[in-house]
């Protein structure tokens, strides 16, 4: 069971991650354009950038909701312990 401020943090993480990802695409087709690449060849490697990025997003996502549960876990098993 999560609680309102980990889904919120998960959600927050999950918007940032997606919008470096989108800016990180963008900046990589653009600096192609710069270096006077192929339109289509530009696409492609941004295409390209925003898929690893937008997965590499996904699993901090999925690494930081992992942590919080497992932090969470291991308090209740502090608080359990105590006499």
């Amino acid at each position: 069971m999560t609680t309102t401020s980990e889904r919120d943090l998960r959600d927050a993480a999950s918007a940032l991650g997606r919008r470096l990802a989108a800016a990180g695409g963008c900046s990589v087709a653009l600096l192609s354009l710069w270096q006077h690449a192929p339109v289509w060849l530009a696409c492609l490697r941004g295409g390209a950038a925003l898929a690893a990025l937008g997965i590499g997003a996904r699993l901090g996502v999925f690494a930081l909701a992992r942590a919080l549960e497992l932090d969470r876990g291991t308090a209740t098993v502090r608080e359990e312990s105590r006499p």
